[in-house]
């Protein structure tokens, strides 16, 4: 552990080694663990502000980092979803039939950053994490299922837009409430989509929601289940 330690700037370690090793020696680390610390160690040579230690500020735990992380995965992700209805739209038609081959380029682009942000998620949230876990893995699935020919790559595309309604429900439980079901609508809505027509534009609305909510991870909104919250 020294030596993932050793990644860490000098001025992070004289600060907070002895209580991230005595914090970290509580129990067994996972490799999910070492890739948070090696996330990390990332995050404070990029970022390697350091309070002073009669500071009060807590230091960024490994799910603050990884909530930055998802949320740029998902802006990312979500940007090529908007993209994909241009992408379809003005694409040509070539023997009957419009080319469609840079708005499924784009989706799988986006359907990349939106495994990532799943991936990510599922490590932040306090509640139904079994099902943000799952939900990630169809999402990975369904992105891997598209680089296959159709009709698989068709049933890669419908499982991860129910990876994304998931997604929704399990932000709903967390209490992200309006925009888990924003995210659960448009997911649902997004089965319509068709190449030939109009109705790619269904893309936008469920790019759009995915990047609000890659842009709320990034800025390190933790949401907190309506029972655990206290106050008025």
């Amino acid at each position: 552990m020294t030596a993932l330690m050793r990644l860490y700037p000098r001025t992070w370690r004289t600060r907070y080694e002895a209580e991230f090793l005595e914090l970290i020696a509580s129990r067994p680390l996972r490799v999910a663990d070492r890739l948070d610390i090696l996330l990390g160690a990332l995050d404070a040579h990029l970022d390697p502000q350091v309070p002073d230690a009669s500071d009060e500020a807590t230091l960024p735990g490994p799910r603050d980092r990884l909530s930055r992380l998802a949320g740029l995965s998902a802006v990312i992700g979500g940007a090529a979803w908007v993209a994909v209805a241009p992408g379809l739209l003005l694409s040509p038609f070539v023997d009957g039939s419009r080319d469609s081959t840079a708005g499924i380029a784009l989706a799988l682009i986006g359907n990349i950053g939106l495994a990532g942000a799943t991936i990510g998620l599922a490590g932040t949230l306090a509640r139904r994490v079994t099902a943000a876990r799952w939900s990630a893995v169809a999402m990975v699935v369904g992105t891997a299922l598209m680089v296959a020919p159709w009709p698989i790559f068709v049933l890669g595309l419908f499982l991860s837009f129910a990876a994304s309604a998931i997604v929704g429900a399990v932000l709903v439980s967390n209490g992200a409430r309006w925009l888990g079901v924003a995210l659960a609508a448009a997911a649902i809505a997004v089965f319509a989509i068709n190449t030939e027509n109009a109705q790619a534009a269904f893309a936008v609305p469920y790019g759009l929601i995915w990047i609000a909510l890659g842009a709320r991870l990034a800025a390190g909104t933790r949401w907190h289940p309506a029972s655990e919250r206290t106050g008025p």
